[in-house]
C-alpha cells in the first residue's frame, strides 16, 4: 500500500505514513483517489471551454458573413426632375443624335441613359447638384456652353 499524500511505500496494518504523518485509507474502504477528484473539475471546464469556443467561433462566422442590406433602394428615375435639372447643362454624349441630354432616350454606350443613370446614382448617393454636375463633367464631358479642346489642339489653334 501507499501513502495517498506523499507516495511512501507502508505496511498495510499501520494507520499513518511513516514518512509524513498522513492518515491512510485501507484498500477495502470506498474512497475517491485524489485523482479522481481532480479529473471531474478539469472535464467540465474543459467541456465548457469547448463550448465557449464554438460559441464564440459561430458568433464571428455569423457577423462577418452577415448579408448586406440593399444598398439604397430608393434610387432616382432617370425621368426625375432632379435628373433633369443637371442633364439639361448637358448635351447626349453619344455621338449619334444632336439632342440635349435631358430630351433625348438614346442606349448607345455612354448615351443619355448611361449618363442619366450616372446622375440619378450619385443624387441618390446624396451628393449635391454643383458635384454631380462636375462629376458628369469630369466623367463624361459634353457640358453646354462650354468648349473643350484636346490639349493638342490648342497648339494647333496657337498655330
Amino acid at each position: 500500500m501507499y501513502c495517498q499524500k506523499c507516495g511512501q511505500k507502508t505496511t498495510r496494518k499501520t494507520k499513518f505514513c511513516t514518512s509524513c504523518g498522513a492518515g491512510l485509507v485501507q484498500p477495502n474502504q470506498n474512497v475517491k483517489s485524489k485523482k479522481t477528484r481532480i479529473n471531474k473539475p478539469f472535464a467540465t471546464h474543459l467541456s465548457v471551454l469547448i463550448f465557449g469556443s464554438v460559441l464564440a467561433i459561430a458568433t464571428v462566422y455569423l457577423v462577418t458573413n452577415k448579408v448586406e442590406p440593399e444598398k439604397n433602394t430608393n434610387t432616382l428615375s432617370i425621368r426625375s426632375r432632379a435628373v433633369l435639372e443637371i442633364a439639361k447643362k448637358f448635351d447626349c454624349l453619344c455621338g449619334n443624335c444632336d439632342h440635349p441630354l435631358e430630351e433625348c432616350e438614346c442606349t448607345h454606350k455612354n448615351g443619355a441613359v448611361d449618363v442619366k443613370s450616372f446622375i440619378a446614382q450619385k443624387l441618390a448617393e446624396g451628393h449635391l447638384d454643383k458635384h454631380v454636375t462636375e462629376m458628369v463633367q469630369n466623367q463624361y464631358g459634353g457640358r453646354k456652353g462650354k468648349l473643350v479642346f484636346p490639349a493638342d489642339s490648342v497648339k494647333i489653334l496657337k498655330g
